[in-house]
């Protein structure tokens, strides 16, 4: 009898604590993002730490692998094994297991996130994934050279390049906040003209060309000024967020703890000694590239006459309309209410209303009421809403509107009593002229 009790009581424990393991592991799932980093050597674990601490305090799990690896693989029976992928491999020749291009790209195409970070050496793997994203890099042994903006800590080819806040997009929900000089050493990028999708986050100075340090320019650059990016980020139509930089030691211990001293020239050339600002910029670059910042939702999406709660069948053309809609932002721990002007469209081939989501207080509802317009047809309810650095909303919904039906016509218009004067003036000049036509004689 006893025996049968302590088996018992056993067997309970055992199913208590495989199911305390199982709430655990589903928590933890919830709660930690689950990313591989590619490494060209293990090394780099060690000389970009405190990046890499960064992400693991934002609570993402790192799982790190040679680019080479024979063990790699990004899926498992359908399922992905990882929410995103950080490229430090520029120089891997060709990635190991089941890893490719192709299914990396699949990856992005599933809604997924992707860091990549170049050098002056760029493999051909690493630069044909970067231009299937519109960016490419620049050629081999080549890097960012500005004989005017560099550090004096640089060895004599200008090629650790000095930038400020002027050179960061003027965006903050992707860089937050510049806190210091930028330093830069590495090629720079190209990117696709007229790919709206496509943003330069960190741009180079107007001085500032891409070439192999210490040669003789021959050619006119293919890279200069302005239009060299040295990191920038793309956000697919599907929401996924890919951030290309050119420096893979931008990311580094060395550059995050740096004392920046810019040479200046002139009369007043006192160099002036700064802390680097890379890290804050790294870190909240990869905030955002990991959906960390700037990401909203949209719910509750309702419509109905003013003064009703439900949607009718369909609407009738002079209607009262309500149209609301629940936008909220993720602060990296919770969501909140958005607190941006939202447009909503009425459209039938053309928009015939578009007005301006007014936001409840306290709350994340955004709403506007309108009059359906003296057309009848198909209508659709339009929400576009594309901010640079922000996930896209697009809601769309169709509903009839048709006409006034025939008893729900005024009875007396006022503008037409003149007709109706002009009709009962003849009604009643018949009777008189047909008794004047009949009895009337003329006399002879």
């Amino acid at each position: 009898m006893g025996s049968k009790m302590s088996n018992r009581m056993s067997m309970g424990f055992a199913i208590l604590l495989l199911c305390s393991l199982l709430i655990n592991a589903s928590l933890s799932a919830q709660t930690h993002k689950r990313t591989l980093v590619l490494l060209d050597d293990l090394q780099i674990k060690s000389t970009h730490s405190i990046f890499f601490r960064s992400l693991e305090e934002k609570g993402h799990s790192l799982h790190f692998f040679e680019a080479a690896s024979p063990d790699l693989q990004l899926s498992k029976y359908g399922d992905y094994l990882y929410d995103n992928l950080v490229i430090f491999a520029p120089q891997v020749e060709e990635f190991g297991g089941s890893l490719s291009i192709d299914s990396i790209l699949n990856f992005i195409d599933d809604g997924h996130h992707v860091l990549i970070a170049g050098d002056s050496q760029v493999s051909e793997p690493v630069r044909e994934l970067a231009l299937e994203c519109g960016v490419e890099f620049g050629d081999d042994n080549t890097f960012v050279i500005d004989h005017l903006h560099y550090d004096a800590a640089d060895e004599g080819d200008h090629t650790l390049v000095v930038l400020g806040e002027e050179n960061v997009v003027k965006a903050s929900i992707i860089t937050g906040q510049v806190t210091g000089p930028i330093v830069f050493r590495g090629t720079g990028l190209g990117l696709e003209a007229g790919n709206s999708l496509l943003h330069p986050v960190l741009s180079a100075h107007t001085t500032s060309y891409v070439y192999a340090p210490n040669t003789v320019v021959k050619d006119d650059p293919a890279l200069k000024g302005r239009t060299v990016a040295l990191v920038a980020a793309l956000q697919a139509r599907n929401n996924a967020r890919v951030l290309v930089s050119g420096s893979l030691a931008f990311f580094s211990d060395q550059f995050f703890g740096k004392v920046v001293q810019e040479v200046t020239f002139g009369a007043d050339s006192a160099n002036t000694e700064a802390a680097s600002g890379n890290a804050a910029l790294a870190v909240n670059l990869a905030s955002w590239t990991f959906g960390d910042r700037g990401v909203l939702r949209a719910s509750n999406v309702r419509h109905h006459l003013v003064g009703e709660t439900e949607a009718p069948r369909v609407y009738t053309v002079r209607e009262e309309v309500e149209y609301a809609v629940d936008v909220e932002e993720w602060d990296g721990a919770k969501w909140v209410p958005y607190d941006q002007t939202i447009q909503v469209e009425f459209v039938m081939l053309d928009p015939y209303h578009r007005l301006n989501l007014q936001r409840e207080q306290g709350s994340a509802t955004h709403k506007v009421q309108f009059k359906v317009p003296d057309v009848y047809g198909i209508f659709t309810f339009r929400v576009e809403y594309q901010r640079p650095g922000y996930t896209g909303i697009d809601l769309r919904e169709a509903v009839t509107v048709r006409p006034l039906r025939h008893n729900q016509y005024e009875r007396f218009i006022l503008s037409a009593y003149p007709y109706y004067a002009a009709a009962a003036s003849m009604m009643c000049a018949l009777p008189v002229f047909a008794l004047f036509f009949l009895y009337h004689r003329e006399a002879k």
